[in-house]
């Protein structure tokens, strides 16, 4: 019976020691991601601040002038703008019939 206690009592204090290191592990854990989290909100609220009317218009006419580079000096068939696609109407088609 004593040795049954003494093996009893061994492992209930490596039991609470094992608990010990599982919540000291769990808190660091919490606290990387809560770090990561802060970090993250940090570079999206940087990010946001760079956003500016000037820069919306910048991208825009970035766009604009790569698309005129692609374009191949055809008068496209279909335009699409704000509201979607519109058919264009050919002229030259027009007058021929």
């Amino acid at each position: 019976k004593f040795t049954n206690a003494i093996e009893a009592k061994q492992e209930a204090e490596q039991f609470a020691l094992k608990a010990k290191r599982d919540l000291e592990r769990i808190k660091i854990e919490a606290e990387q991601k809560i770090t990561q989290a802060k970090a993250e909100a940090e570079s999206l609220r940087l990010q946001k601040q760079q956003i500016t009317v000037s820069l919306i218009e910048l991208r825009k006419v970035e766009a604009f002038r790569e698309a005129i580079a692609k374009w191949n000096g055809t008068v496209p068939n279909v335009l699409l703008g704000g509201g979607g696609a519109a058919p264009l109407l050919s002229l030259d088609s027009m007058m021929k019939k």
